[in-house]
């Protein structure tokens, strides 16, 4: 018996095999970015539901993992919409032909996703990258909304929190306390990360009140741009102006919030393009 085996039982080859047979075909669904979040995080929704709530209880790290999972539905909602606008918009295509573009993404989407690659190498679990990406691709600076400004302070603090989830067992690093502007003490206890059920229900709503607000946002800023700027660009065409709009509301518009009567100013795509037009004088 050798020494160096006296800590730990051995270990045994490993049955990782067929990467690939991790991965299965998914079909791009065509919704507003908006709708994929609302579907996806209804995924991790479900476990909140009383009916759940005992699984909650004798498993109560499974909220820890939930957490991770909203916010990772979060992240693909700003991947989701920066795609659909880049798509749509002739200025964040022009300020995205003048970014770079990781040539294994280029090589993975060899197909109409290769739009989404321009997103891989950001964070968007960082409200900072999120400010950024904004302004530099989109052109929206959020720098003076103030609603804005608070989803995005409460995203950054259960961001802070994930790390802690995903690099350290639950175990609070010391740069995400400093982040948090938490108080530092002299001791040596561990810093937990634990959950009940009310703030994983909050955790929630801040990633859904963000996602609303940015959503809200997004769509003013892309309308005002086809109102205005759009139009000085040699592709714009008179006749295609309809087709144009209906691109943008396609990209936001929630029919799932539709269906529950909770948009506050309920009115087709045909009245708000008019109402547009009226307030831009646009014959």
């Amino acid at each position: 018996m050798n020494w160096e085996e006296s800590v730990n039982q051995g270990s045994t080859p490993s049955p990782l095999t067929g990467i690939e047979n991790f991965l299965v075909n998914k079909n791009i669904v065509d919704s507003s970015a908006i709708d994929i979040f609302y579907q996806e995080i209804s995924k991790y929704k479900v476990l909140l539901t009383s009916a759940h709530s005992s699984i909650l209880h004798t498993h109560p790290n499974i909220k820890q993992l939930l957490l991770i999972g909203f916010i990772s539905c979060t992240e693909n909602y700003f991947r989701d919409i920066c795609t659909k606008i880049v798509e749509v918009c002739p200025i964040s295509r022009k300020n995205t032909s003048e970014k770079t573009i990781q040539f294994g993404s280029v090589l993975w989407h060899l197909n109409s996703q290769v739009t989404r690659g321009i997103f891989e190498g950001k964070s968007f679990s960082d409200p900072k990258e999120i400010r950024r990406v904004l302004k530099n691709f989109i052109g929206l600076d959020l720098k003076n909304n103030d609603d804005v400004q608070v989803e995005l302070s409460n995203f950054e603090q259960i961001c802070q929190l994930r790390h802690a989830v995903v690099h350290s067992n639950n175990i609070l690093a010391g740069k995400n306390a400093i982040n948090l502007k938490l108080s530092l003490e002299d001791s040596n206890d561990y810093k937990i990360f634990e959950l009940d059920l009310v703030q994983l229900q909050d955790i929630l709503l801040v990633c859904m009140n963000l996602v609303r607000e940015i959503n809200n946002r997004l769509f003013e800023h892309l309308y005002l741009q086809w109102a205005t700027k759009w139009r000085v660009f040699n592709s714009w065409d008179n006749n295609k102006e309809h087709l144009a709009f209906k691109k943008i509301w396609n990209a936001f518009y929630s029919f799932e919030d539709a269906s529950n009567s909770s948009i506050p100013n309920k009115i087709s795509l045909i009245k708000c393009r008019n109402k547009i037009k009226k307030e831009f004088g646009l014959s």
